[in-house]
């Protein structure tokens, strides 16, 4: 999962997105990684 969010940007231009298309999308997979995270630690 690191690897894909690590190369995020790149995997994204590649697939066809604009360069500040990937950029946004991949801060919005991190995000909502970040959000998940804490829903996980509190029901644990």
């Amino acid at each position: 999962i690191n690897f894909i969010l690590y190369y995020a940007p790149v995997i994204l231009e590649k697939a066809g997105f604009a360069s500040s298309d990937s950029l946004l999308s991949s801060i919005s997979i991190g995000g909502t990684n970040l959000i998940f995270t804490f829903v996980g630690v509190y029901l644990i």
